[in-house]
């Protein structure tokens, strides 16, 4: 996914999108219980937030990486949900 660090053009940077869900769901954002925010709006508070509780980024909007991500980390809830008690994770 393409990102700018600190919203400058000169920050031109990339992540793979399996990073970046990895890095949310370890972030203080990726307890979703204890940030009850929306899924697209936790991460995007976590993408713009300044490290090392986020990315210190923005991205460009509409980029289809970015539901590729929330695509991952909605799959890696669904997995931990159901290995810990065999329920299903709602979206």
């Amino acid at each position: 996914m393409k990102l700018w660090k600190d919203n400058k053009r000169s920050g031109e940077y990339e992540l793979p999108e399996q990073e970046i869900a990895d890095r949310f769901l370890a972030s203080k954002y990726g307890d979703l219980d204890q940030y009850p925010r929306r899924l697209d709006r936790a991460l995007s508070v976590f993408i713009a937030d300044h490290e090392p509780d986020g990315l210190s980024s923005v991205w460009e909007p509409g980029d289809p990486a970015y539901e590729r991500v929330v695509d991952i980390i909605l799959a890696a809830r669904r997995e931990s949900a159901e290995a810990d008690d065999g329920s299903e994770v709602a979206p």
